[in-house]
């Protein structure tokens, strides 16, 4: 049960980091210190998928 709600977080995760991403996209022509937010928000994407990976192939084994 404890492995599925990580799970269910990891996937809220990423979801919230690609709304920062993308908001930062569609408005750095505005505001040029969004490229920050768009790379931290790329970054927290790759980071919930790298846990979700690594969980999964622990919980395999």
């Amino acid at each position: 049960m404890k492995g599925r709600r990580n799970t269910i977080l990891n996937i809220l995760g990423i979801i919230l980091c690609f709304a920062i991403f993308a908001v930062s996209i569609l408005y750095v022509e505005q505001y040029v210190l969004l490229t920050l937010s768009g790379i931290l928000g790329f970054i927290g994407v790759s980071f919930f998928v790298y846990l979700i990976v690594t969980s999964n192939l622990k919980s395999d084994v």
